[in-house]
């Protein structure tokens, strides 16, 4: 959901997660967690819009 919101923005990000398999994330849940990944020129952008999800 997040990565969307991002998308829509057109704010380039990377998800990275030891649970992410073959089919990429969302396929299936990530128990250890996920991290999102914006670069430092977006990051303030990146939390304003995401600050709804948490």
């Amino acid at each position: 959901m997040a990565g969307e919101i991002l998308k829509q923005a057109e704010i380039p990000y990377l998800i990275q997660s030891e649970d992410i398999g073959i089919f990429g994330p969302g396929a299936s849940p990530a128990p250890s967690g996920a991290r999102l990944l914006v670069h430092q020129e977006d990051l303030q952008d990146a939390k304003i819009l995401l600050s709804g999800l948490v």
